[in-house]
């Protein structure tokens, strides 16, 4: 039998509650919370364990019920599968950002770019959150453990799971920040093109600007209008038109060519 305070039994039925280490008045517990992912599904297993001065007990969330280990050794023996199966998943998800800051840097950009970024931040989040938690709760059940359980056992078992879950975490928080770096060179690149398109539309619209303006005044059926009985009105029509070219094109590429020089300063 074991004795639980009440509210150290409530957060060990909760299958939501995050990672802890708790001392009980004659055990210790710990929750682990586990990131989990099958078939692009975002999931997470819970883990319980009670650690009296003889005994280790897991929680066993499909029986409602505890169940007795045989000896702490047994807790690496149930955690090292998941832990590694993680550490394999974080591995995946920084090769797919790593394909995608190569297909970037390149400028081979796909149609899906965004949403690939958007998914895989919400995979390394996810995971992220969860395993630094885990971590911290891990690192201070390693410390108490040892001088709390009575009977042998490997610590350096427990030590290589803690390691692990470090490595998760390190490859998590090294994964966001590659993708938050990834989002702000994106959105450079394509302020870029949006402003060379504005940049292109602008040009064509000082240019047939006058264009318009022209034909449209010398379009008019009204009478007297000027150069319309002069011989020499179509040429003097064009000149006019080119000189209005000049005025409207030529202040636009100075302003434009002024802000890429005050961009590179």
């Amino acid at each position: 039998m074991i004795e639980l305070n009440p509210f150290f039994l409530e957060d060990i039925l909760n299958e939501n509650h995050p990672s802890d280490c708790e001392i009980n008045s004659n055990s210790l517990i710990l929750i682990l919370k586990l990131p989990k992912i099958r078939s692009n599904n975002l999931l997470a297993t819970s883990f319980a364990f009670v650690v009296t001065k003889e005994r280790v007990y897991l929680y066993n969330r499909d029986k409602k019920e505890f169940e007795e280990l045989d000896g702490v050794d047994e807790i690496y023996t149930i955690l090292d599968g998941e832990i590694d199966n993680l550490l394999k998943e974080v591995n995946k998800i920084q090769f797919e950002i790593d394909k995608l800051e190569e297909s970037l840097y390149e400028e081979d950009i796909k149609e899906d770019f965004m949403q690939n970024w958007l998914f895989l931040k919400k995979k390394i989040s996810f995971i992220e959150g969860l395993v630094k938690n885990s971590y911290i709760a891990f690192e201070l059940f390693l410390k108490r453990v040892c001088t709390f359980y009575n009977k042998k056992f490997k610590k350096e078992a427990l030590g290589d799971l803690l390691e692990h879950l470090k490595r998760v975490r390190d490859i998590s928080i090294d994964g966001i920040l590659k993708l938050d770096n990834l989002y702000n060179f994106y959105t450079a690149v394509v302020n870029e093109k949006m402003n060379k398109n504005i940049y292109i539309i602008t040009m064509l619209s000082a240019i047939f600007m006058p264009l318009t303006l022209v034909s449209s005044f010398f379009g008019m059926n009204t009478g007297g209008l000027p150069l319309s009985n002069d011989p020499n009105g179509t040429l003097k029509a064009v000149i006019i038109t080119l000189i209005l070219e000049v005025i409207f094109i030529v202040p636009i590429f100075f302003i434009s060519r002024f802000s890429i020089k005050k961009k590179k300063v």
